[in-house]
This record gives structure tokens, C-alpha cells and sequence, in this order.
């Protein structure tokens, strides 16, 4: 059985602009819970899509204590 994705929360990327290979953007992700019982996430990735239906590249994955820099 494959779970679903979370419901809620959100994704805050800081700064908002900056220059590829130069700017450290922070990326956090809070509030989303589980679809099926409720609880807190404690584990995620971040990745992207560069066009609808095309691959996802996954570029971090941790727990909720870190705070992933790029």
C-alpha cells in the first residue's frame, strides 16, 4: 500500500530572489500532517519538476529538526 501525500501545511523559501551557485536559500516545510491518521510529519524530501508529468529530482531529504540550505 503506497501512502498519500500530507494535507496542510506549508513551504517557505528565504531569501525570496537570489543568483543561482551564489545565493544559500533556506527551505523549510511545516504544518502538513498524515491524510490517513493525522499526525505530525517528521520526515520529508524536496524535489521539483521541470515540466507537468515529467520526473521528479529530489534534492534533500531529512527530518523536521534540520533546516536544508542550497
Amino acid at each position: 500500500m503506497i501512502n498519500e501525500r500530507p494535507t496542510g501545511g506549508s513551504v517557505t523559501v528565504s531569501p525570496g530572489s537570489g543568483i543561482a551557485y551564489q545565493t544559500k536559500f533556506y527551505v523549510t516545510g511545516s504544518s502538513f500532517s498524515d491524510y490517513e491518521d493525522g499526525s505530525s510529519m517528521s520526515f520529508y524530501k524536496f524535489g521539483y519538476r521541470l515540466y507537468t508529468g515529467g520526473p521528479i529530482t529530489w534534492f534533500h531529504e531529512g527530518s523536521e529538526l534540520q533546516t536544508p540550505s542550497f
